[in-house]
């Protein structure tokens, strides 16, 4: 057919469509006709019906308007013969084919086929996995750019820009004129029926076992499952059989034997990384879980909640809560591998939706939205069994978890549509190659959430009543592990060996007390006249701290001397540690639960100190000895009058700010048992 028949059957397309389209609604054309006029008035000031869609995804005209007025205010994917329908109002010509521009706009209001952040994706993904153009196509497309209609609608290979964030960086502000290509660059309705089939069937999916898993381990009745699969717990010595799943808030391993069950926040999980066990020939997926103060500061978390002493705890929601608990603790990760032998398909998939949606957790902590940003919270009933459930209390999915889960299900349908596996749509796990999609998932959470409209007081006001329930949260964090003998000769041991120097450092002052060395003791007095004399005493605090670093830089010289290198320090620190290490202790009787968690939290602070005097990371030994010094010329130069007032001002204020600050965070990046750094470095060099 020529260009002459095709603007023919469009036009006739067209009136037909916005016929049905007005019967659909019950409204007159004149009446829809007015309304379209309104929202081009509303739209220059951002108050139109379509305004919050990208300047391309908007309606270019009134039959536009009719249709997509009748697509927003119906459940297409819902009605009978849903895929029929979709695909006939995207069919510019009925000829079978539906090409980008109306998909982009169309397919954005079939929710959940696609949101206007992944419509192009979509489009790309599903377009005829046979066609190979190349440059001939390009070619093809540019002969007949002069005898087409200019429009407003993005290219093939441009993303649409937003403009009204400013968290992540704008995008370009070209618009190619967007141009008919030949139809093996659009969607045949085969290919459309095959994704949509398949996304309805996943969609509101009821998996029985999901069902029966929420019920044993007391989660939320409405929780949605993305995906469910056989799995193997690696994490004990003895391997356990059971079931994998994957839902918007959480990732759920149910045994098929024993009470060896995890129910782990996705907001908690510290990293997700592949993994191998060559004795048992698996392929592997290992999860590690942060410790429960960073998740606290996020807005999660990994203890269970208090329960009433008529209540048991002993239910498996509890278990399960504790188990990730003391993982959380120990440090030790969840290992797990899938019924698969020599391929890791299914293994690299489930990475990749974890990461997804472990980073769609993490962004919604890092933009700051805390309890806003977040899905409405369900309404149907908790059932009896679970009123006590650990789970109760948890905060409902971030938006972008729920955006995640869906780009999900997307990919999955995709790939049945498509018979090709393509993760392009999970956008959180790379924001940095997806800035324009990420935009649009974040200008529509503010927009959900009036963040734009609220004012500094309201903001400021927000913002210390949200840093008030973190440090609440932090305060109910107790990291007690179960009392064990061993693990208490082993803190007990640590404990005296970092306590040496100290126990050195008073074992000189008692000898200059008791005359032991003479001309040492005459010294001393004479310094302490001297400060005394001169009313110096000020000045005490500033010599302490001055002493302080020179004992740090004392022990770099005896490492390496004067002229040494970092990694000479480095070296040297590993050889003076393996040779005073301390034995286990062999027996401990008579020590107490609470000595051994007071040794433990003990040691990995008198650890860190241990690190940084013995210069075992030699970056971060300078960057202590700068702020040492920096503390001993400010105590110097500052009134001790004024200082005590900020201690005090720091003191009583900690409560109402963000406890969270680089300081801290350098504090926690320090190792506290270098032994134990120094092998998982060696493992991870080799």
């Amino acid at each position: 057919r020529g260009r002459k028949g095709r603007a023919v059957a469009e036009g006739a397309w067209r009136e037909a469509m916005i016929g049905v389209c007005a019967k659909i609604q019950g409204k007159s054309l004149e009446v829809l006709k007015e309304e379209f006029d309104e929202d081009i008035s509303l739209n220059s000031v951002r108050g139109g019906m379509f305004s919050v869609l990208p300047e391309d995804r908007r309606p270019r005209d009134f039959p536009d308007f009719v249709i997509m007025t009748t697509l927003q205010a119906r459940d297409s994917f819902n009605v009978q013969n849903a895929r029929s329908w979709m695909f006939n109002v995207m069919d510019r010509t009925g000829e079978g084919t539906v090409l980008r521009e109306e998909f982009v706009r169309y397919a954005s209001l079939m929710q959940p086929v696609a949101d206007p952040a992944v419509a192009d994706l979509v489009f790309r993904e599903l377009v005829n996995p046979k066609f190979s153009g190349g440059a001939s196509v390009v070619k093809a497309a540019e002969a007949v750019v002069e005898d087409l209609p200019s429009t407003k609608s993005a290219g093939f290979d441009e993303d649409p820009s937003r403009k009204s964030s400013e968290t992540i960086s704008h995008a370009s502000e070209n618009k190619p004129i967007f141009v008919e290509v030949p139809s093996s660059m659009s969607i045949i309705y085969e290919t459309w029926k095959n994704f949509v089939d398949k996304l309805k069937k996943i969609y509101n999916r009821v998996d029985a076992e999901w069902e029966t898993a929420k019920e044993l381990l007391g989660l939320d009745p409405v929780e949605p499952l993305i995906k469910g699969h056989g799995a193997i717990d690696h994490s004990d010595t003895i391997p356990v059989p059971g079931r994998l799943f994957l839902s918007e808030r959480y990732l759920v391993f149910l045994a098929s034997m024993g009470s060896k069950h995890y129910v782990i926040r996705l907001g908690v999980i510290s990293g997700v990384e592949r993994y191998s066990l060559p004795v048992m020939l698996r392929d592997c997926v290992k999860i590690s879980i942060e410790p429960e103060t960073r998740s606290a500061l996020k807005g999660e978390k990994i203890s269970s909640v208090p329960t009433t002493s008529s209540v048991p705890t002993n239910s498996l929601g509890h278990t399960a809560a504790n188990a990730v608990r003391l993982c959380s603790i120990s440090g030790a990760p969840l290992i797990f591998s899938f019924h698969e032998f020599r391929s890791s398909l299914k293994r690299d998939m489930w990475i990749a939706y974890l990461d997804e949606m472990v980073a769609a957790h993490r962004l919604h902590a890092k933009f700051g939205f805390g309890s806003k940003g977040r899905a409405p919270s369900g309404t149907c009933e908790w059932p009896a069994t679970a009123q006590n459930s650990p789970f109760r209390q948890d905060p409902s999915p971030p938006l972008f978890a729920v955006g995640a889960a869906v780009n999900i299900l997307r990919t999955r349908s995709l790939k049945t549509a498509t018979g090709r596996r393509s993760f392009k749509l999970l956008l959180f796990s790379h924001p940095d190659t997806n800035r324009d999609a990420v935009k649009w998932y974040v200008d529509s959470i503010q927009a959900f959430d009036g963040h734009e409209r609220r004012s500094w007081v309201t903001r400021a006001i927000d913002s210390i009543a949200e840093n008030m329930e973190i440090n609440s949260r932090i305060y109910d964090v107790n990291e007690e592990e179960p009392f064990d003998v061993a693990k208490l000769g082993e803190g007990i041991a640590r404990f005296y060996d970092l306590c040496r120097p100290m126990i050195w450092i008073y074992y000189e002052y008692e000898r200059l007390m008791q005359w032991r060395n003479p001309p040492a003791t005459i010294l001393a007095a004479i310094v302490c006249f001297f400060i005394a004399k001169n009313n110096m005493t000020h000045l005490i605090p500033s010599f302490f701290m001055l002493a302080y670093a020179g004992v740090i830089l004392a022990v770099r010289v005896r490492l390496v001397g004067f002229k040494g290198t970092d990694a000479a320090a480095a070296a040297a620190s590993a050889d003076a540690r393996s040779q005073g290490m301390f034995e286990l202790m062999t027996q401990v009787h008579d020590a107490l639960h609470s000595a051994q968690n007071t040794f433990v939290r003990l040691n990995k602070q008198f650890g860190k100190l241990e690190t940084l005097h013995l210069w075992g990371i030699p970056w971060m030994s300078w960057a202590y000895l700068i702020f040492v010094l920096s503390i001993a010329l400010t105590m110097a130069i500052i009134p001790l009058r004024l200082l005590f007032i900020v201690f005090c001002l720091d003191a009583f204020t900690r409560h109402f700010r963000y406890p969270d600050g680089a300081a801290n965070r350098f504090w926690e990046n320090i190792p506290s048992n270098m032994a134990k750094f120094d092998v998982f470095a060696a493992k991870k060099n080799v």
